[in-house]
């Protein structure tokens, strides 16, 4: 199990679609197609400063200072008291089909 913290600094982050696809971040700006599919069965927003710490570990930081100082690379207005969203991670499917790729990519542009 894992997790993701998402941030927007005007409106709070839900994900498209209940399955999502898989980058690592080089691979996302290349265009190329996602290394595989995950579940999100459950989102919880919050301010940074109230994310649970097993949501911290479960997004691979130590603790909110690490999360604040390392968010900002992608996020450079993030503050402590700041919106976020923590995305709980679910079942991942590795390397998956292109037809289950097409379908699910389709399904987040509409």
């Amino acid at each position: 199990m894992g997790g993701t913290i998402r941030h927007h600094p005007s409106l709070i982050r839900i994900p498209a679609n209940i399955e999502l696809p898989v980058y690592e971040a080089e691979e996302y700006n290349a265009g190329k197609l996602p290394r595989g599919l995950v579940t999100i069965p459950m989102v919880v927003a919050c301010r940074l400063e109230e994310v649970s710490q097993l949501e911290l570990k479960l997004a691979g930081f130590r603790d909110h200072a690490e999360a604040l100082d390392s968010m900002r690379l992608h996020y450079p207005d993030l503050q402590k008291d700041s919106t976020v969203s923590f995305y709980y991670f679910g079942e991942y499917s590795p390397k998956p089909s292109k037809k289950a790729l097409d379908l699910l990519l389709a399904q987040m542009k509409s």
